[in-house]
């Protein structure tokens, strides 16, 4: 599952437009890295490389509104 706060974040995996927004659930990714990556228009794209077995956060920041966040790239 990927999920952002705020939620509609474009998802991106190793490098390519998923169709999905968050939250989402991806499937069919095979173990191992992967690059995840959200955009939202009025936020700074974020992307980190994760493994299907973590659980990371990705804190985006909107540019001037450091207070900001989106949490992204949770796998469950």
């Amino acid at each position: 599952m990927v999920t952002s706060d705020p939620a509609g974040a474009e998802i991106f995996i190793d490098g390519r437009r998923t169709g999905e927004i968050t939250p989402s659930e991806i499937s069919g990714l095979s173990t191992g890295h992967h690059r995840v990556a959200c955009s939202l228009p009025g936020y700074q794209p974020m992307a980190r490389v994760v493994s299907v077995n973590d659980l990371p956060a990705l804190p985006m920041r909107r540019q001037g509104l450091p207070s900001r966040r989106i949490q992204t790239a949770r796998y469950a």
